[in-house]
């Protein structure tokens, strides 16, 4: 069983922490895949209203990435914003040991929440 653990929440939008997540883990040695986009999921669908803003256009955001590690098996982190306020987590699973590597990694976000 896997649980969402929320580590951090940033007062800017999604896309930027994606952007910043991405190139932090990267330039700590990790290997880094956007597995799913979500504003990428809904551009297939017509007349998709966004269950948050009761619009087509909407500024939600989900992006999974898998992080690859030689350390430890791959990691799961969910990046869900809207509004420019975005939420950062690590998904849980209890079989598998996390590379304290990529807590490292996204550490300076907790101390600077202007990315």
């Amino acid at each position: 069983m896997s649980n969402l653990t929320s580590t951090l929440t940033l007062h800017q939008s999604a896309e930027t922490t994606v952007a910043w997540t991405m190139q932090r883990l990267m330039a700590h040695g990790f290997q880094v895949e956007r597995t799913f986009d979500l504003h990428v999921a809904r551009m297939a669908q017509v007349d998709c209203l966004c269950p948050y803003h009761g619009t087509n256009d909407c500024t939600c955001r989900m992006v999974v990435l898998l992080v690859h590690s030689q350390k430890a098996k791959p990691v799961t982190i969910v990046v869900h914003g809207h509004d420019d306020q975005t939420c950062l987590s690590l998904v849980d699973i209890a079989s598998q040991s996390m590379d304290e590597g990529i807590i490292q990694a996204l550490l300076p976000a907790m101390e600077d929440s202007e990315i």
